[in-house]
């Protein structure tokens, strides 16, 4: 799931654990790398990974809800393709 063209931008977050997770929503730091090229899924592909979510947190909800950005900034390589 790695694009050829590999930009991307790196920033400082959380996750969101399911509800039998002991950690409360968004507590867990992290930080994201989000790739900038889009690729492409097919509806198969998409819905296995959605029930991958079922199996890993239980639940298949996992978007969270929007925080303050907290001054955070995003890192980006200094070789990044146009």
């Amino acid at each position: 799931m790695i694009p050829k063209k590999r930009n991307y931008v790196r920033f400082n977050g959380s996750t969101t654990p399911g509800e039998n997770i002991a950690l409360p929503r968004c507590a867990e730091g992290v930080l994201w790398t989000e790739m900038l090229t889009p690729i492409a899924m097919s509806s198969d592909q998409i819905a296995a990974f959605q029930d991958s979510a079922q199996v890993c947190w239980g639940t298949s909800i996992t978007n969270r809800p929007l925080q303050p950005s907290n001054n955070r900034f995003l890192l980006s390589p200094r070789n990044v393709d146009p």
